[in-house]
């Protein structure tokens, strides 16, 4: 039997997008959100904004291997890493789907 590796490296989204949360996130402990008809786990995408409570919107920016990564709607992204949402590709779109399913399966 083989197993499949995925690599922890973090993937940005070119686009912003929204999620709810379903299971508190907080910096010691990611949680699960709701994102486009499916259940993630998801973490703060950088800093430490305190918990984050079940049924509140959160802004996904991008994805740690099967993680999403999230921030609080009233946060704005650093600088540099704006330029780089702005730069995405549709290989970056194609590997969300991918995940999307492979995520539903296991949920």
């Amino acid at each position: 039997m083989s197993l499949l590796y995925l690599p922890e490296t973090v993937e940005l989204f070119p686009h912003v997008l929204s999620a709810t949360v379903d299971e508190t996130i907080s910096a010691n402990a990611p949680g699960r959100v709701e994102f486009q008809a499916s259940y993630w786990f998801a973490e703060f995408y950088q800093g430490n904004y305190g918990a984050i409570e079940p049924g509140t919107v959160v802004q996904v920016v991008g994805r740690r291997g099967l993680t999403l990564l999230v921030l609080p709607l009233a946060c704005e992204m650093p600088s540099p890493q704006k330029r780089k949402l702005s730069q995405g590709s549709g290989k970056q779109r194609s590997s969300l789907k991918w995940l999307q399913l492979l995520g539903s399966i296991f949920v």
